[in-house]
């Protein structure tokens, strides 16, 4: 199965006093109250590949976008095109004081990237394994989809196994910045659904078919754009809806088969494949 999920795409934009203070001369990303989520350009340690023959990872810091709506350090960028390129760096910060709403899915930090909540209905709620998830942003007036998480399946545990064992198989860290955030996890015990937490398949599970963020292990000024499919490629056969999810039934290609072509792209884009991220 192979689903494009579809989440907001924005940046937070930087004003001192709204969602950012300045403490002993630091500027810091609160921890995010609005209606929506947000992308942050984050650098993290990691472990990350070149290509697909790489038979060893390497490590070190990496450049990436993603989701944290926990609170960061930001370091704000000269003014550009913030459309495309990133308006400051992120440092995560692991603190669970002061929480606010929102909630981090998928959490891509430890040993297994996690998702858990976002658009989980319908068939969303009965992913197979080695099903491929496309978590991004479409972008039509670029023609662009921007991609910041490659999930592929390996297996799940249910909201009710996690109620029953208090999320005890999971970090602190995913406890404080997801689960319990979410009602159907951890925060409310009342709440009874069918939502499910998947953990991803590692390229130490299967070298050729693995999770991963597309990263970079340096930067300029200004950052770097997100790794993007254009909308038009008739082999992916995108959505351009900016909200939702999409099956892509229209695309010959398998799951496997899209998520090489997605490989090439990020390669050819100049990307490392981040594989792994150390919680903060």
């Amino acid at each position: 199965m192979k689903i494009q999920l579809n989440h907001p795409g924005s940046q937070k934009n930087f004003k001192i006093g709204k969602g950012y203070n300045v403490v002993d001369g630091e500027i810091f990303r609160e921890w995010n109250n609005d209606s929506t989520h947000y992308r942050k350009f984050i650098v993290n340690n990691g472990f990350s590949l070149e290509n697909l023959e790489d038979k060893s990872v390497s490590k070190g810091e990496l450049f990436f976008w993603g989701e944290w709506e926990g609170n960061s350090h930001f370091t704000p960028f000269p003014k550009t095109d913030f459309r495309k390129l990133p308006n400051g760096l992120h440092r995560l910060i692991a603190d669970s004081l002061p929480k606010n709403s929102q909630n981090t899915d998928p959490y891509i930090f430890g040993n297994n990237f996690l998702y858990c909540v976002c658009k989980q209905r319908g068939r969303m709620i009965s992913l197979p394994s080695d099903s491929l998830i496309l978590f991004g942003t479409p972008i039509p007036s670029e023609g662009k989809f921007y991609l910041d998480t490659v999930f592929v399946v390996k297996g799940y545990q249910t909201s009710l196994k996690v109620l029953e064992n208090g999320g005890s198989e999971y970090s602190i860290n995913y406890k404080e910045q997801t689960l319990g955030q979410l009602n159907e996890y951890l925060k409310d015990p009342h709440v009874v659904n069918k939502n499910k937490i998947y953990c991803s398949k590692s390229w130490w599970d299967d070298n050729q078919f693995f999770s991963f963020v597309p990263c970079k292990k340096g930067l300029n000024e200004f950052g770097f754009e997100r790794l993007f499919i254009k909308l038009d490629d008739p082999s992916f056969q995108l959505s351009k809806n900016p909200t939702g999810i999409s099956f892509l039934n229209k695309s010959e290609l398998s799951a496997k088969e899209t998520w090489k072509k997605i490989v090439e792209l990020a390669l050819n884009q100049g990307f490392s494949l981040g594989i792994r991220f150390e919680e903060p």
